[in-house]
């Protein structure tokens, strides 16, 4: 998907990203914590994974088909795969789980503002107030 978009507009949607996705993107801790990640999983293809990873957070892969992709790429085993996606997920993903989720899925966002919006205030009649 990534790799038929010239760099021109792989800029573009670079500079349309929410401010923590764009640090997370080139983060110094981001590389080491994909770095420590494949050691753990003893996987030496760092770089694919780090595309991969980058990916997700430019909007180009969904969170949910990340290992699957990675599986297929790096003809993982389930077990292996799901460590990886794991570790991805925890250490890389979670932090900027909220801009992942309005990237993805914006409607999700608004289906909760219209449900903080429409609860009603009802007093409580069983509790007497205090003098």
């Amino acid at each position: 998907m990534a790799s038929n978009l010239s760099k021109e507009e792989l800029w573009k949607i670079y500079k349309t990203l929410p401010d923590d996705l764009k640090e997370t993107l080139f983060s110094v801790d981001t590389s080491e914590a994909i770095w420590n990640i494949c050691r753990l999983c003893e996987i030496n293809e760092v770089a694919t994974v780090a595309k991969y990873v980058g990916k997700v957070l430019m909007g180009l892969l969904p969170p949910e088909e990340l290992k699957k992709e990675l599986k297929k790429e790096l003809k993982l085993d389930e077990g292996k795969a799901s460590k990886l996606n794991t570790y991805i997920q925890h250490y890389i993903f979670n932090p900027v789980a909220d801009d992942l989720r309005e990237l993805y899925h914006p409607e999700e966002k608004e289906i909760k503002e219209v449900e903080v919006e429409e609860k009603p205030k009802v007093r409580d009649i069983y509790r007497e107030p205090i003098e």
